[in-house]
């Protein structure tokens, strides 16, 4: 029997099985992503295990460079990289090298028609450049080839499968013949009206791109790498029947600093400007009690996926897994919709507030900012003042403003205490807006708003 290698061609159907994400319909931007991976994954087993003729991207990593049997990353990327330029090499040569131009038009006629792209859009993917990617990428790519039984970890190397391994992966792939249907983008993640306007206009019509997301993104190019290896390494954890604890290394801006947390990880949010993982376990605010906390991506420091009878995990945290009470995702859905604010884990308060009449109707009026953010009566403001655990002098000076602006517009919200963004947004509204109460609240927005004109009153006109 002859020994089995990796001969399969780079067609749709097996580049969707070494990234299944990839069958999806998407934007180009994630489609680049997506297809550059696979690219390096089908480039990578054919260096492995490819036949050593009419293959471009054999390689033979010299035995001085093996140990037991195994190679590191680096060493397989350096070996890889002599004569080939990899950073510069685009998509088109990576997967057509070694194949005919009749592949090579079907292929592209198949991805067109699939992903529904124009010839300027299928230009642009020729183009990409799969390999112009960070140490870590690659690193991240072997871990997969891991996860798809393609390789063997030995300590920080790597090991390749036997023949027969290899042969039962390889008859997988030709067998199953990866008839993906074709599958439409979800945005169930977003907004209700907004999926509804992205599920009707994602596609270009006639050739053009008729919507567009626009939105700040705040993490810096030098940490997107490692944003993305967090991201993929919760994705194979959250894959599993089974998810464990995880212990992360991370930075805490608002406290200044930086220490190691075991936590059960719940779920990702996108807030504003940057992703969030959302988590429940030990926190930069206390160690005990557990409790949920948002960490920012990019100040991770590192990731250490933990085992349930560790003695790192909280008592109180194994509980919870003996007793099947872990947190999900719909806990902390429940928790953002009780009160203004992505700080759900904080206390809340009600925040009496009062808008100019003109500035009411123009924006705030008949807009849905929060289920919990509600107009109100006079009446009903003036009644939340009174029972206001305050002295007396100042619920008389607040029922001042009300009697000084009684056909102003009045709202009252429930919201997470110390939340900066709620803090933000009433900062936006300024000079159109009035915090009222908690009286906390309004002494902080006072404070700012001083500080603020200190910076500007010895201007000259």
């Amino acid at each position: 029997m002859t020994s089995p290698v990796f001969d399969l061609p780079p067609s749709l159907e097996v580049l969707w099985q070494l990234v299944p994400d990839l069958s999806r319909r998407m934007p180009l931007e994630q489609l680049e992503r997506l297809l550059n991976k696979a690219t390096r994954l089908w480039t990578s087993l054919r260096s492995l295990y490819g036949p050593e003729t009419q293959n471009s991207y054999f390689l033979t990593i010299p035995a001085d460079k093996i140990i037991n049997g195994a190679f590191s990353c680096a060493t397989w990327y350096r070996e890889f990289d002599i004569d080939r330029q990899l950073e510069q090499t685009p998509l088109s040569t990576w997967l057509f090298n070694d194949f005919s131009s009749s592949f090579e038009e079907n292929w592209q006629k198949s991805v067109q028609q699939y992903y529904q792209l124009d010839r300027s859009q299928l230009e642009q993917i020729l183009v990409f450049l799969p390999f112009k990617i960070s140490d870590r990428s690659i690193r991240s790519d072997f871990q997969d080839l891991v996860i798809q039984q393609w390789l063997k970890r030995s300590g920080k190397a790597y090991q390749k499968i036997s023949s027969s391994e290899l042969r039962d992966l390889v008859d997988s792939l030709t067998s199953t013949k990866a008839q993906i249907a074709p599958a439409e983008v979800e945005f169930g993640f977003l907004h209700e009206e907004l999926s509804i306007l992205a599920d009707n206009f994602y596609r270009p019509i006639n050739e053009q791109r008729r919507f567009f997301i626009l939105n700040d993104y705040i993490v810096p190019q030098g940490a997107l790498d490692l944003v993305e290896d967090w991201q993929a390494r919760l994705k194979t954890i959250w894959e599993r029947a089974e998810v464990p604890p995880i212990k992360i290394r991370y930075r805490s801006a608002s406290l200044g600093i930086t220490d190691d947390y075991v936590v059960y990880p719940v779920c990702i949010y996108y807030y504003q400007r940057a992703p969030y993982l959302c988590a429940f376990g030990e926190t930069p605010r206390q160690k005990e009690p557990i409790w949920w906390y948002n960490y920012r991506f990019d100040r991770i420091r590192s990731l250490t996926e933990l085992k349930w009878t560790d003695n790192l995990v909280p008592a109180a945290l194994k509980q919870d897994y003996k007793l099947k009470k872990l947190r999900s995702p719909e806990d902390s859905q429940l928790l953002l919709g009780e009160a203004l604010g992505f700080d759900f884990y904080q206390p809340k308060a009600t925040i009496l507030l009062r808008f100019n009449s003109d500035f009411d109707r123009r924006y705030i009026k008949n807009t849905v900012r929060h289920p919990e953010f509600k107009p109100i009566e006079i009446s009903a403001a003036e009644r939340s003042i009174t029972t206001a655990k305050l002295p007396q002098n100042r619920q008389a000076q607040l029922m001042k403003i009300l009697q000084k602006f009684p056909t102003d517009a009045y709202y009252q919200v429930a919201s997470r205490l110390e939340e900066n963004n709620v803090v933000m947004r009433l900062r936006s509204w300024s000079p159109n807006v009035e915090v009222i109460l908690p009286w906390d609240l309004r002494t902080r927005m006072k404070k700012d708003l001083s500080q603020s004109w200190e910076m500007y009153r010895n201007d000259v006109d």
